[in-house]
């Protein structure tokens, strides 16, 4: 059981601190974690021995009366515990109440419904690992709402030191989503942030190409920029840094502007 189970999301880990302390005291020997959930900073002694192939990477929106996200009323009310989404959500519809909410899925469905929520958004990779895709009212493209850093793709975890796990797990290991997941993360170290902050990026890799979609707002949300760069997936690092530093000139000179 986690912080982030208990519904406190606002602890750094929040979902992935425990489970890393119960690998490094040899209670587990591999850990399975959403790999949006984890910290940009490396634990000592751990590694990340695979990621799996990504699931579907977008946002779905549930909502009371079964209405889409361009139907809800003036002033509806949306649940949410991501910035990142709160700040994309209000490009799209300044006029909707953006509240927080939090918990795990279930917990997130039922304050809906028992509450004065009128919808809420969450990971579309959720819902289908649980059976629960039936409930979205709405699945919100990647354009419109580009997603979390490294959104639907599971990370699996190991001492560092344990040959044998590593070499186990490195057999399940999706090379595309790895490098594209990568590139997510070095987008997001290069601007500073956690998983609480208002920055998405989502990247594809075809064949040799490496294309990142990225999105970089002030923490008031009030200034939202947003880019693309492509180039060869061996050089995902570099375009990442790249794009994370153009956004970060963009915001920066329209903040002072």
């Amino acid at each position: 059981r986690t912080s982030g189970d208990e519904g406190n999301i606002a602890v750094m880990g929040a979902f992935t601190s425990a489970i890393q302390r119960a690998l490094l005291d040899g209670e587990v020997d591999v850990a399975v974690h959403s790999y949006k959930d984890l910290p940009i900073e490396d634990v000592p002694g751990l590694t990340i021995a695979a990621v799996s192939e990504r699931e579907d990477v977008r946002d779905v929106l549930i909502s009371k009366k079964g209405l889409k996200l361009k139907e809800l009323p003036e002033g509806a009310i949306v649940g949410t515990g991501s910035l990142r989404r709160k700040i994309q959500l209000l490009q799209i519809r300044p006029d909707l109440k953006v509240e927080f909410i939090q918990g795990n899925l279930d917990g997130r469905i039922k304050k809906m419904k028992e509450g004065n929520y009128d919808a809420i958004i969450l990971a579309a990779a959720g819902l289908i690992r649980l059976g629960m895709m039936s409930q979205a009212t709405e699945i919100l493209g990647e354009e419109e709402m580009i997603p979390a850093v490294c959104q639907g793709a599971l990370a699996l975890e190991t001492r560092e030191n344990d040959t044998e796990f590593k070499n186990l797990l490195a057999k399940v290991n999706h090379d595309e989503t790895s490098v594209a997941t990568e590139a997510e993360r070095v987008f997001l170290t290069a601007l500073g942030g956690g998983c609480n902050f208002p920055i998405a990026a989502y990247a594809k890799v075809k064949e040799e190409e490496l294309f990142l979609h990225g999105m970089y707002a002030s923490a008031d949300g009030e200034v939202v920029k947003i880019d693309k760069i492509s180039g060869h997936k061996k050089l995902a690092s570099q375009l990442a840094k790249q794009l994370a530093k153009d956004l970060h000139q963009k915001v920066t000179e329209a903040k002072r502007a």
